[in-house]
């Protein structure tokens, strides 16, 4: 539901990144007789990957943050069936007054998310090139 509701916002920002590529690089591409799949293959992809880059981080930032249409749509669901660890964290903090377990569920998600964001780093942040030259 998250990425749902931020993919107009996503495609704002591709859109942003489409509009920043020179055209004369497609102009050079076509002159040397390049098709679609080349042109976008070699010249849009790797410069939009910055973007595809921010754009995965971001994503995988916002999936954490659930909390507010968790409580205001199931608060935890019948049965708990849609309860999310940021909701859990809440239930330990505000309700059950447990300070420390809710302190320890949000360093584990913290770390997870540092993980998280560090896998995606080691695994796209080597082939993005941030220049067009």
């Amino acid at each position: 539901m998250t990425i749902w509701k931020n993919v107009g916002y996503y495609m704002l920002i591709y859109l942003a990144g489409l509009q920043n590529i020179p055209t004369n690089l497609y102009e050079a591409v076509k002159i040397e007789g390049a098709g679609w799949f080349k042109t976008h293959y070699y010249i849009t992809f790797p410069l939009v990957g910055p973007i595809t880059l921010f754009i995965f981080v971001i994503s995988i930032i916002q999936s954490f943050k659930v909390f507010t249409s968790v409580y205001l749509m199931t608060e935890g669901g019948p049965g708990y069936s849609s309860n999310v660890l940021i909701y859990y964290t809440y239930e330990y903090a505000f309700k059950f007054w447990q300070i420390g377990k809710a302190a320890a569920l949000t360093s584990i998600m913290i770390l997870t998310l540092l993980f998280l964001v560090s896998i995606v780093f080691g695994l796209f942040g080597k082939r993005i090139t941030y220049s067009v030259m």
